[in-house]
């Protein structure tokens, strides 16, 4: 009896979490969709939604469609999440930059302010200072520590998600940091870690913009760095040490290749990279052929990230085929692990596929290199301007509210 009650709550536990999956994946749906959708009575969906109804996870639209059950003759209330019922702290983590957000349960932001660092502050007081901010700013903004879910982490280089431990959080610190341990240690909320790029494919998991129904998902990264993570049967895959996809980290240098911030050398990133792409311009605009990129800097600044758009979009023929090459050199690589990964969609975000110029131009190589690959394969992001919060926000609703 204890084993059949038992498996009775799990699958009502279950049903309970795919509704709201479901919820969060689409704008509104009536009892009956989502009753469809999970394979269960209307009754049952009944009985799980007036929890949600009255704790206000959940609230009825005020407009209504019609039932299916033509003898019911009766129109019902679509239910929607309300994305207001608790607000997320979102923590971005770079070597450039600290980004703080308040945002709510749909990546809506609420407020975000930078974050000044010291280089000097080790790993604890890194954390106690960036807590004592956060503080701050939900104090400045009236927003009450109990409306608060939780909080999400978005870092670079790999994480032991399960702990929240950073294990190497490049040019930010050297070795692991226990990034839930340390600010759970500050603050009244939990908080969940995660890679970047794997919060950013989490945020197209969850809220299904530009995905559909995809469950395999092979997301690319590129600007400022290299990044990739994939997810299989609707969740992110990750191998030993914590390890997601890497793409940018596969040894593509002729020969041994300069050094790479993951320690290792000749890497694709060090070849393609937003840093290695700049320093090419500014090497080609003093040499020979260069001199109408150098004449054009006049105009819009030294080359950097700021105005690289400006000079991917430069006539000049040398510096169309070396962007073409580091194109084509990516489509190649990720041809590779389309082979191997076989996902159902291709994500693309970063800071150089902002550029729609350059979408195109990969997304034709890949064709090109793999003819076989279907329709809207390669998508762009729709989560672009959202790049500092959203992976966070999507980490955190998935921890506290869906797992």
């Amino acid at each position: 009896m204890n084993n059949i009650n038992s498996a009775f709550l799990e699958t009502k536990a279950n049903n309970r979490l795919n509704a709201l999956r479901l919820l969060f994946a689409n704008e509104s749906l009536s009892r009956t969709e989502i009753a469809s959708f999970l394979g269960i009575s209307t009754a049952a969906v009944t009985s799980i939604v007036n929890e949600f109804l009255e704790s206000g996870l959940i609230i009825q639209c005020e407009e209504s469609v019609d039932s299916p059950n033509k003898k019911a003759g009766r129109k019902q209330s679509p239910l929607k999440i309300n994305y207001n019922w608790k607000y997320i702290v979102c923590f971005d983590i770079h070597p450039a930059s600290v980004n703080i957000a308040i945002t709510n349960l749909h990546g809506k932001l609420i407020v975000e302010e930078p974050f000044t660092f010291s280089s000097n502050w080790n790993k604890k007081e890194f954390c106690s200072e960036l807590a004592k901010e956060c503080i701050k700013i939900l104090w400045n903004h009236s927003i009450h520590l109990n409306q608060i879910l939780g909080a999400g982490v978005s870092v670079i280089g790999p994480v032991n998600h399960l702990e929240g431990i950073a294990l190497h959080p490049y040019r930010v610190f050297e070795g692991p940091v226990p990034f839930k341990e340390l600010l759970e240690n500050e603050l009244p909320f939990p908080i969940t870690v995660e890679s970047n790029v794997c919060a950013f494919l989490q945020s197209e998991l969850l809220y299904r913009t530009n995905i559909e129904n995809a469950q395999n998902i092979l997301m690319l990264k590129w600007g400022p760095g290299v990044g990739s993570a994939t997810a299989i049967n609707g969740h992110i895959y990750k191998g030993y040490n914590y390890q997601s996809s890497e793409i940018g980290h596969n040894h593509f240098a002729k020969g041994k290749g300069a050094k790479c911030i993951c320690g290792r050398n000749g890497c694709l990133e060090t070849l393609i990279s937003e840093a290695a792409i700049i320093d090419h311009i500014k090497e080609l605009m003093h040499s020979e052929n260069g001199k109408d990129i150098l004449e054009f800097s006049k105009t819009v600044g030294e080359p950097c990230s700021a105005n690289l758009e400006s000079y991917l979009n430069h006539p000049n023929q040398e510096l169309r085929e070396y962007v073409s090459k580091c194109s084509f050199d990516l489509a190649e690589v990720t041809n590779n692990a389309i082979l191997i990964l076989a996902p159902d969609k291709l994500v693309l975000f970063g800071d150089i596929f902002e550029h729609d110029s350059i979408v195109s131009l990969f997304t034709e190589q890949l064709v090109e290199i793999n003819s076989t690959l279907p329709e809207q394969f390669c998508v762009k992001s729709t989560f672009r301007k959202k790049k500092k919060y959203i992976g966070s926000t999507a980490i955190a609703v998935e921890n506290f509210l869906l797992s």
